[in-house]
């Protein structure tokens, strides 16, 4: 349980059922459970790791980028690094009243709860023995007999949990299918805060990334190997390759969001009694449309 400051408990105020005496309580302690609750948890974390023992600075920035809710997913180099860094990342977490626990590894230690079968890791099937990293799907239900409608083709492509994008590139192909059915229009961001000069090219049969917007098969995509990138790009800017960057700002500007401000003063003249009495707006819209009908 996470306290909260006395001077900000007054903004966690409460009232709980009572047929008599109204009473009024405070929380002294973080709540989960609401919406907001992820992200004050991630909040505390990162104020942890920010604050932590200069050194133990390593091991937090990696947990900066490690963490999906109560959840830390990362690695080591060689199995002589494990116990180091299980050490030190229990350290600092104990700092903040945290039980770090359960450590799974494809390598057997001394630290490690689990080092041989097949455990979840948000989502993902892993197989410690083999390292390797699985999809669970359940497409049983599925046959030449089954209607196809849009409520299926979406319910399908739900199943698939990903949270962590691995299997984008392969989930993306019936997304795009269902855009299609949907007749959704696709926009385009458009980039503001660069320079045309200072953009680099990159070809499309060389560009990995790109299986991301097109799709592919999970095959092609364990052959790409798209998570590691090209390999030019490893090496320095000037053997990257070269090309033209095309830009053409009035094709950016049709695909812009249209935007309409309205402006409303009430500073001279009270709201109508209406407004005050409605709390629902799309209630209260029908009814002065109907009056405007009314009165015309």
């Amino acid at each position: 349980m996470l306290s909260v400051a006395l001077k900000d408990r007054d903004y966690l105020r409460f009232f709980p059922p009572c047929n008599e005496i109204q009473l009024v309580y405070r929380h002294c302690r973080v709540v989960f459970g609401v919406s907001s609750s992820p992200y004050l948890l991630n909040a505390f974390i990162m104020h942890l790791l920010e604050n932590c023992n200069s050194e133990c600075k390593e091991v937090a920035l990696k947990l900066k980028s490690s963490f999906y809710v109560d959840n830390c997913v990362t690695g080591v180099f060689s199995a002589d690094e494990i116990e180091i860094f299980i050490e030190k990342t229990k350290l600092i977490m104990s700092e903040g009243c945290f039980n770090l626990r359960i450590f799974e590894s494809n390598v057997a230690s001394k630290s490690v709860d689990k080092h041989s079968g097949e455990t979840f890791i948000l989502g993902i099937i892993w197989d410690l023995d083999n390292d390797v990293l699985k999809c669970c799907t359940n497409f049983d239900s599925l046959s030449c007999e089954v209607k196809i409608t849009k409520r299926l083709v979406l319910s399908t492509v739900q199943k698939v949990f990903d949270p962590i994008g691995m299997l984008a590139p392969s989930t993306l192909l019936p997304k795009l299918l269902l855009q299609e059915i949907w007749k959704m229009k696709k926009a385009s961001d458009v980039i503001k805060t660069t320079q045309i000069q200072s953009w680099k090219y990159v070809p499309g049969n060389m560009n990995i990334a790109d299986l991301l917007s097109r799709g592919c098969s999970p095959r092609q995509m364990l052959n790409s190997k798209w998570w590691e990138g090209p390999s030019w790009l490893k090496e320095n800017s000037e053997y990257w390759p070269d090309g033209e960057i095309s830009f053409e700002p009035q094709e950016v500007n049709v695909e812009r969001k249209k935007t309409k401000n309205a402006n409303v003063d009430l500073a001279n003249d009270a709201p109508p009694l209406l407004i005050c009495n409605v709390s629902d707006y799309n209630k209260m819209i029908r009814v002065f449309a109907w009056i405007l009908k009314i009165c015309k």
